[in-house]
């Protein structure tokens, strides 16, 4: 049986292409004016230290490695999935957006925020054994364990909603270009298995199987701020834009999607993510 190819490296590219995107748009700003005034920027870099805008929101864009814990379920003696749709891990792109409704003034800001995320898991179909004493014969060509022209998949998307810290008192303080996160909340997948021969789904009718799944979900991050590469350019884009930093971050997470009910497919899973943020 073919199985699909790791694509962790299609995630770290993606994430090492936003950072030179990042990086091009502080280097293309011109470096002239610094100040801001109803009429736009103006002035010496020193003018405009004190001139961060108001920060509220944060917008995270969101590259990595997705592997359902399908085969951990309990009593669960055999691998479906792993025997259907191969064990390589896929690639899953999000988002996230988070309101930073309290700020504790150069430490940290506390606030709500909601995410999701999309993946696709495929691989070609496998011919079946006949059931046994009912006499069947395969047609001609077709030999059990064989590829065959159908494909199983399963399609996941991932919504869920948590309280998010983001502890910013290095980078505030002491020009220390670092940022930690931490998140806890709650998170559900709706799930849809294609045809094939996924354990719990009708493979000779070819029917879809489709659910809802559901559970806590927690991260820790960490995040560098890429205002430090030109601060006084970074300053100016926050004057025209109100984008106060950019960044780049690495955060590991779990999601326990499936471990509350007892009919959930366990859909989660424990894994990294890559991704570049903004706050403004």
């Amino acid at each position: 049986m073919r199985t699909s190819r790791p694509i962790l490296s299609a995630s770290v590219r993606a994430c090492i292409g936003l950072g030179l995107v990042a990086a091009s748009l502080f280097t293309s700003l011109p470096a002239s004016a610094q100040g801001v005034d109803e009429f736009g920027p103006y002035g010496r870099p020193q003018d405009d230290k004190n001139c961060e805008s108001p920060q509220h929101w944060a917008f995270e864009l969101r590259f990595g490695p997705y592997y359902p814990q399908v085969d951990s379920e309990p009593g669960l003696n055999a691998s479906p999935l792993a025997g259907t749709l191969g064990t390589g891990h896929r690639l899953m792109v999000g988002f996230e957006g988070d309101w930073q409704a309290l700020r504790v003034p150069k430490i940290l800001s506390l606030g709500p925020g909601f995410g999701m995320g999309y993946t696709v898991l495929s691989n070609p179909a496998v011919y079946g054994e006949a059931p046994a004493g009912s006499g069947a014969t395969p047609p001609d060509g077709v030999t059990p364990g064989n590829s065959s022209p159908m494909s199983s998949t399963l399609k996941i998307w991932v919504q869920w909603v948590d309280a998010v810290a983001r502890i910013d008192a290095l980078n505030k303080n002491f020009h220390i270009p670092l940022v930690f996160t931490a998140k806890l909340g709650l998170g559900q997948a709706l799930w849809w298995a294609g045809k094939g021969n996924l354990a719990g789904r009708d493979a000779s009718s070819g029917t879809i199987g489709h659910g809802r799944s559901y559970g806590p979900h927690w991260a820790l991050g960490v995040m560098v701020d890429l205002n430090f590469v030109q601060p006084e350019r970074a300053r100016r884009l926050d004057a025209i834009s109100d984008i106060n930093h950019m960044y780049l971050f690495f955060e590991y997470y779990q999601m326990k999607l499936g471990s509350w009910g007892s009919n959930n497919l366990h859909v989660g899973d424990n894994d990294w993510v890559l991704g570049y943020a903004l706050e403004f």
